[in-house]
């Protein structure tokens, strides 16, 4: 029973969540506020988080196009509102050798009167066809009679020339001119000059679609019927030049309605997809126009095609394309020996890479994990805003009890401070917890004073004035008053060189090798940080030291790419972060030890919060960003050690000129008289540097080390996750049994006081540099190791590793439980019943547990 009873008894002690008895809970106005502003910054952050976890995000992604072999569709629609449309040809052209003139495949020309209005649609191999003048033409007077084709050759292999547009043909294909058709028997049997005339006004709206190969080229709407003549490309402008019946002139004033690339994307699918997509899902050039009154304007579009594909939840894809546009125009003269055309062109060139854009949605553990984030993280920080107000509610109430603050009883209403009649002084206790729902408290006894009235006179002046006395105090005179004032120096300075004696002896080669530690131990740090990477570790710029190499190394320009000022403001920032929480949360005050001026320091227990309210908030921060911005740390790892490297200087100087004001207690070890000794090497010179009731060396002993130690390994083994995509399973175990070590130490915080940093040491270099620089940056080298140099164990290795760190952890954390035990209460019956006595050889006893 009583073995199970200590199995439970431990059990117990785990409890991170120790209650306290009802009696003890104080519940206050302002805590009741903070409470219910808590509580509504949680619903609606939490529906927030809901919503978010409720709405889907497309999410891009950026890879080789790989079906460039596939045809790209094109759908267009333009309106040409002074151009009508038996002038229009659209052409193709390729890299790939691809040459369609006259395309008309799918295509149709909508004629267009003056005001925009539709007259007629069909397709465009058939616009303006007669079919009575071409059944007329074809139609001989005589049988086997053959048309003329003027001179021309004809397109035909009978050599014939039986209809106009054969005519038409013929006479581009010799590079003639075909301005007048009214002088070709064939087209004055078609009705080609009423055509021309009764067209000469009207627009056209030309739209269709297209099927071009994924390859560069381009495609063009301009005047006239297209050839090739001597390996070029040419147009029958004759027409086109000669202009309109009343002699106005056309031009290529276009609308672009529609020019869309791949699958049109139906407005639904376009709403749904742009919550999450970076970009807008339109195509740049519909429902633009362009307006001339120039016959001989090029307009070119130059557009950049990039591959989309769009992936949904539910399986289906999408393909489609986007597009970028730059546009430019020019003025064609139409003399010979002028390049360009008159028209509208579209050169497309197709971009090797594809877009996918994958719809996801937050899985369930993270909104779980997000909701956890709000919760903890508000509660923390509503509670470290209420303990600030009932700090400031509580002096105000004892400085106004003290008479230092008068207050009118219609503002203060009932006290809580009670004093009773009569009595010079009352001591009461003020006890509470919780105030409101979650905010836990520890119990604190403050102990408040009744008012003492400032006096002006002396305390014989007091005492005469109370005894009805009217014989003046005397003063006595300037010399006894000197002599008395020697007096009480000598004796003080007496009492201080007793309890503060001389150092008389050195440790570790004294001053000198005190300066090799300082100069040394900040260029290993550096060494590791400059000559270990993904080259090896040493890297190769280690033996490849030489003179040359080493001005460049240590040159302004590298100096300033090399370093961030970033990195300095960040990890500053992390120790004042850290030292507002140690001060600000919750804990419970502890005794420390006894010095030998015979004072107890009280000590706040809080080191394990910290680290939760940390992670917590950073969870928080970090959310937007993603873990991306923990790669920061490593990328700028040399900063951020050299940032700590000079922290810890100015933390060192700053406690060796704090303790030469009265008062402080120094180390015995420290106070030589050697600056070099006493502030740069190891022991420090006083020896519980505090500002106030914050106690630097406790602080910085436990928190910024082993905290930054562990935010260090974090931050490696998201940047091993960036580079690879995964997490080995060494870097989970060197992060979890690190995280271990340091989350022992946290919980067992109050063990740090009975230690011989605490009680013997002084505060110096060896303490600030030893925790702010070498714990975080030297003991995560194994984490940031495993970054450039991946290692995957297999299950046997694995586990021989585990075994070996349970089994060192169990030895650990056993011995050091005894010492504490035994340092805390040396006389406590447990420690009696395990203390064993070894006689040495020279007759002195060695206790051992």
């Amino acid at each position: 029973m009583p073995k199970g009873g200590s199995v439970l008894s431990r059990f117990r002690n785990l409890d991170a969540y120790a209650k306290t008895l009802d009696d003890f809970r104080v519940k206050t106005t302002s805590g009741a506020a903070v409470t219910i502003i808590s509580g509504l910054l949680i619903a609606i952050l939490v529906l927030s988080e809901l919503s978010a976890y409720r709405t889907s995000v497309m999410k891009p992604e950026l890879i080789v196009d790989k079906t460039r072999k596939d045809k790209l569709p094109i759908a267009f629609d333009i309106t040409f509102p002074k151009i009508p449309c038996y002038l229009l040809s659209l052409d193709i052209m390729d890299d790939s050798g691809q040459h369609l003139s006259g395309y008309t495949h799918d295509i149709y020309k909508v004629r267009l009167d003056p005001q925009g209005n539709h007259l007629d649609t069909e397709k465009a191999k058939e616009l303006g066809d007669q079919s009575g003048g071409a059944n007329l033409a074809m139609q001989p007077d005589q049988p086997g009679e053959c048309g003329s084709c003027y001179g021309a050759e004809s397109p035909n292999e009978n050599g014939c020339c039986n209809t106009c547009e054969e005519v038409r043909e013929a006479y581009i294909k010799a590079g003639w001119g075909f301005s007048d058709p009214t002088i070709f028997e064939q087209c004055v049997k078609e009705g080609w000059r009423d055509k021309f005339e009764t067209q000469s006004n009207e627009g056209c709206n030309i739209h269709g679609t297209l099927s071009v190969n994924k390859v560069r080229g381009n495609f063009h709407i301009a005047p006239g019927l297209s050839f090739q003549q001597s390996h070029m490309h040419v147009h029958d402008m004759a027409a086109y030049l000669a202009g309109g019946k009343d002699g106005h002139k056309f031009d290529f004033s276009h609308h672009i309605n529609k020019l869309q690339f791949g699958e049109e994307i139906s407005e639904k699918d376009k709403r749904r997809t742009a919550k999450g997509t970076p970009v807008e899902l339109k195509n740049p050039l519909d429902n633009t126009s362009q307006n001339t009154e120039d016959f001989g304007m090029m307009y070119q579009y130059f557009l950049k095609i990039v591959s989309t594909e769009f992936r949904y939840l539910s399986g289906r894809r999408m393909y489609t394309n986007q597009y970028s546009v730059t546009e430019h125009e020019r003025k064609i003269g139409t003399g010979h020996g002028h390049e360009g055309l008159p028209g509208v062109f579209f050169n497309l060139d197709i971009s090797p890479m594809m877009v996918i854009y994958q719809e996801t949605r937050p899985s369930f553990t993270s909104f779980i994990t997000g909701v956890c984030a709000i919760v903890g993280g508000i509660f923390t920080v509503a509670g470290i805003i209420d303990s600030v107000l009932y700090r400031a509610e509580t002096q105000f109430r004892k400085k106004m009890e003290m008479g230092k603050i008068v207050v009118p009883p219609a503002i203060t209403g009932s006290s809580h401070l009670v004093r009773s009649p009569g009595a010079p002084m009352v001591e009461q206790h003020l006890m509470r917890d919780t105030i409101g729902p979650g905010f836990r408290r520890q119990y604190q006894s403050n102990t408040v004073r009744a008012p003492v009235r400032r006096m002006v006179t002396t305390r014989r002046a007091a005492a005469a004035e109370r005894s009805g006395s009217s014989t003046p105090v005397s003063t006595p005179p300037a010399h006894q008053r000197k002599r008395s004032g020697m007096s009480a120096q000598s004796k003080k300075t007496s009492a201080s060189s007793k309890l503060n004696p001389r150092t008389t002896s050195y440790e570790f080669a004294g001053p000198i090798g005190a300066t090799g530690m300082v100069v040394g131990l900040p260029l290993v740090v550096l060494f590791f940080a400059t000559f270990c990477d993904e080259t090896g570790y040493p890297s190769q710029n280690f033996w490849n030291i030489n003179a040359e190499n080493l001005s460049k190394w240590l040159s302004w320009e590298n100096i300033k790419a090399n370093v961030n000022p970033w990195a300095f403001a960040w990890y500053n920032g992390f120790i004042i972060y850290l030292a507002v929480l140690a001060v600000a949360l919750p804990g419970e005050k502890v005794n420390g030890t006894k010095l030998r001026d015979g004072r107890v320091l009280k000590y706040k227990i809080n080191a394990l919060s910290s680290l939760q309210t940390l992670i917590t908030m950073n969870a928080m921060m970090f959310r937007g960003f993603g873990i991306g911005a923990l790669g920061f740390v490593y990328d700028n790892y040399l900063s951020f050690c050299l940032a700590s490297i000079l922290t810890s200087f100015l933390v060192s100087a700053y406690v060796y000129w704090d303790s030469f004001k009265p008062g402080k207690l120094l180390a015995v070890g420290g106070n030589s008289g050697n600056f070099i000794y006493d502030v740069g090497f190891m022991i420090g010179r006083e020896l519980n540097p505090r500002i106030a009731e914050f106690d630097i060396k406790y602080f910085i002993e436990l928190r910024p080390n082993l905290i930054g130690w562990l935010i260090m390994d974090l931050c490696m083994l998201a940047k091993q996750y960036l580079d690879l995509g995964r997490v080995t399973n060494s870097m989970i175990l060197v992060v979890a049994f690190q995280a271990l070590y340091i989350v022992d130490a946290l919980y067992n915080e109050q063990s740090i006081l009975t230690t011989m940093d605490m009680t013997t040491d002084g505060f110096g270099f060896m303490l600030a540099f030893g925790n702010l620089c070498w714990v975080p940056m030297v003991y995560c080298l194994q984490a940031r190791y495993l970054v450039a140099h991946p290692v995957d164990l297999n299950l046997f290795q694995a586990g021989i590793i585990t075994a070996l760190l349970l089994g060192g952890y169990y030895i650990f954390r056993g011995s050091n439980g005894e010492k504490d035990k035994f340092r805390t209460d040396p006389h406590a019956p447990s420690v009696k019943r395990e203390l064993c006595v070894i006689l040495l050889s020279r007759g002195t006893e060695w206790q051992t547990m």
